[in-house]
């Protein structure tokens, strides 16, 4: 029976920078009785690729879970440095570095997407969480490799609001807007959350608290307490934005989706105020054909509730999402 429920489930790639959102993502991702996690790879980001990947493993071996994680790029696409770390996540760092981790693959990320795919006989969906850098090589090394993509859930971008990174800049984008234009003009299929949507997905302090007492990790209360409270003094949401287990409660069901919609959307790759803006054309008389489904709007109150039942342990789920 639990062979059968497992060949049942999506497969699915989480391609990574790992922070504490990052984190929880992949808690729910593992935890989800609708997906099976074959591969994390991981990509600089919120830290540098040494650093994200260390919090790759440290994540796995928290979970108690045998998935093979694969070391990315810590280089954007046009060969230079990052120079983007993400405040937010600077404790996560410190957190990971002192938990017992797993072993690393030999395989490096980009080659490990190319095989996953080719070899699968089954399709297979990737949730990018970071920039998408390893994606955006993977797909030219390989093009025809992604014949058994099924989606890939994009968290990156900003649509009709202000960025997290620069007034226009969502962070996933701006660290490396090149290969998100090349992942966004791939003609792969895909889906954009961007974070118009996922500030109406917030984690809060009463929430936070029940996540303490009964959460699968035995002190990750206090580096989400951290977390929220960078977002509380930046964003003044009441809470933490749920960034990256958006994309993963959209993967498990696309259901959570109120309103999606086909757009044209380029990035914005040299601009001395607008690098890494994600450019929709809204005209409603635009003859650009449409490259990506833009997700616009979810059911938040539903995505929390199925958050918490895959993270908590033995809670009445009606308190939250009300």
């Amino acid at each position: 029976m639990e062979e059968k429920m497992k060949s049942e489930r999506k497969k699915v790639i989480i391609d990574t920078d790992p922070g504490v959102d990052d984190a929880l993502a992949i808690a729910y991702a593992v935890r989800s009785q609708l997906l099976e996690v074959v591969a994390l790879t991981t990509v600089f980001g919120n830290s540098n690729i040494s650093e994200t990947t260390n919090n790759a493993l440290s994540i796995v071996n928290i979970l108690g879970q045998d998935i093979p994680v694969y070391r990315g790029s810590g280089i954007r696409i046009d060969g230079s440095y990052p120079d983007t770390v993400a405040q937010s996540q600077i404790e996560a760092v410190k957190y990971f570095a002192s938990k017992q981790k797993s072993e690393i693959q030999e395989m490096a990320a980009v080659d490990a997407i190319i095989s996953i795919l080719e070899n699968s006989l089954e399709p297979i969906s990737i949730i990018a969480i970071g920039p998408l850098t390893n994606i955006a090589l993977a797909y030219q090394k390989s093009p025809q490799s992604f014949q058994t993509l099924d989606n890939i859930f994009i968290m990156d971008g900003a649509i009709q609001t202000y960025g997290n990174t620069t007034q226009v800049a969502e962070f996933n984008v701006y660290s490396d807007p090149m290969a998100a234009d090349v992942v966004l003009n791939s003609g792969l299929p895909k889906i954009l959350i961007p974070v118009d949507v996922c500030r109406k997905v917030v984690m809060t302090p009463d929430e936070l608290k029940d996540m303490e007492d009964n959460s699968i990790f035995d002190d990750l209360g206090d580096l989400v307490g951290q977390y929220m409270a960078y977002y509380a003094q930046t964003e003044n949401l009441g809470g933490a934005v749920m960034y990256d287990p958006v994309a993963v409660g959209l993967c498990i069901n696309p259901g959570f989706i109120t309103r999606q919609m086909p757009l044209y959307v380029r990035v914005e790759t040299q601009g001395l105020l607008t690098k890494g803006q994600t450019v929709a054309d809204l005209r409603p008389d635009n003859t650009n054909e449409p490259n990506i489904d833009v997700c616009l709007n979810v059911d938040a109150v539903k995505l929390k509730k199925d958050f918490y039942a895959a993270l908590m342990k033995g809670k009445n789920l009606e308190d939250f999402g009300g």
